[in-house]
């Protein structure tokens, strides 16, 4: 800072305003780059990091540090003394006295306590403004669930321990938009992740389409040699799979729809375990310094393990009633469709066996969350 207050004359306040445009310049670089997530916590530590050192150092310290440039010629100071690149040592003879005796003027008592914080509130407003949307575009890059409720722990608890800084833009405002930024991108998420059980339905429709009569749901003998030939190592797991499949009929038709369905089952495991961890998240240490302005200890924990995992819960329930009421109709239809037929096409017979063998898996093994739900029935 005073570096810049020799170099170009500039005040108290024009070197405060100089230092806010380079940090807002440096917030506005770790913004920019989208693919790399450790740049948004940066940007956060950058911003709590120029609120606290405004307020430690201005006005009071910088006003003293630049008057201090004024107490004795420049080149007499030890700071200019010890620049080995100068060798004074060496050179200071040879300089003009205009230089040696140089004594810089500044104004350094321009800026009062009132001032520095208004121009300090009026960056910080900026600063988070550009946080947030900064946020909110790089998450929306994010296609992994376990990195956004990471990443989502990482810049609250980091908050939550530097909140007292917020400096004009509202503690609550600030936690409420990070809040509101992974909320909405976990919504997204779940929303494209259950829409995908639309996977399920085409594999149905494509498999009827084209159902070959004898071959389609057609088995090997139970004892064939191919399934004797079968490795018993590792407790017989692929003995025990075809055992399996033959018990329950799971033809290939049947083995590739519950496939698919299988394959989607765990992402949507995935995102509860994840709701789930964020409601046992405990805030402890992160709240423990609160200010009495603040919302108390109880709220903040209540909003970041209770309120915010309770309404992904409910997001997560809404969207797989709409996807399985989906699935539901398109097996249903499909059945009505065979009915009709009274039974006389010997095709007709196999593919309702095919559609009701993928009932039965499919509504054994469905979401706990979506179970809970529909504890009657649930499918």
């Amino acid at each position: 800072m005073c570096a810049f207050s020799l170099a170009t004359s500039s005040s108290c306040t024009d070197v405060v305003r100089h230092f806010h445009h380079i940090r807002q310049s440096a917030v506005l670089e770790l913004g920019q780059t989208r693919n790399d997530n450790k740049r948004i916590s940066k940007s956060l530590q950058l911003i709590v990091k120029t609120l606290r050192d405004c307020q430690t150092i201005v006005p009071a310290q910088l006003a003293r540090a630049l008057d201090a440039l004024k107490s004795a010629p420049l080149m007499e100071g030890p700071d200019f003394q010890v620049l080995r690149e100068l060798n004074l040592d060496l050179h200071q003879r040879w300089l003009g006295e205009d230089i040696n005796t140089f004594t810089p003027y500044v104004r350094h008592d321009d800026l009062p306590k009132t001032e520095a914080n208004r121009l300090l509130e009026q960056w910080a407003r900026t600063a988070f403004s550009t946080f947030h949307r900064d946020l909110r575009e790089m998450i929306g890059l994010v296609e992994d669930p376990t990195t956004i409720v990471q990443l989502r722990q990482e810049l609250l608890e980091l908050w939550l321990l530097h909140k007292r800084h917020s400096m004009g833009a509202g503690a609550f405002d600030v936690l409420n938009g990070i809040r509101t930024a992974f909320n909405n991108r976990f919504e997204n998420l779940i929303h494209q992740h259950t829409t995908n059980l639309s996977a399920v339905s085409s594999s149905i429709e494509t498999l009827l389409e084209n159902w070959n009569g004898g071959f389609s749901d057609a088995f090997s003998p139970m004892w064939d040699n191919a399934v004797l030939a079968l490795d018993a190592g590792s407790g017989g797991i692929a003995l025990k799979d075809e055992l399996y499949r033959h018990a329950f009929s799971r033809s290939e038709p049947v083995e590739t729809t519950f496939s698919a369905y299988t394959k989607w089952l765990e992402g949507i495991n995935n995102l509860e375990k994840l709701i789930t961890q964020m409601q046992e998240k405990k805030w402890t240490d992160e709240l423990d310094d609160m200010d009495e302005e603040d919302e108390t200890s109880e709220d903040l924990h209540n909003m970041l393990s209770e309120d915010d995992p309770h309404l992904l819960h409910n997001t997560l329930e809404d969207d797989l009633e709409d996807s399985f009421s989906m699935l539901r109709d398109v097996i249903q239809n499909h059945a009505k469709t065979l009915l009709s037929n009274d039974g006389k096409d010997t095709v007709c017979a196999q593919k309702s066996a095919f559609l009701l063998r993928v009932w039965r898996d499919i509504a054994s093994h469905l979401p706990s969350i979506y179970r809970d739900l529909k504890s009657e029935s649930p499918f």
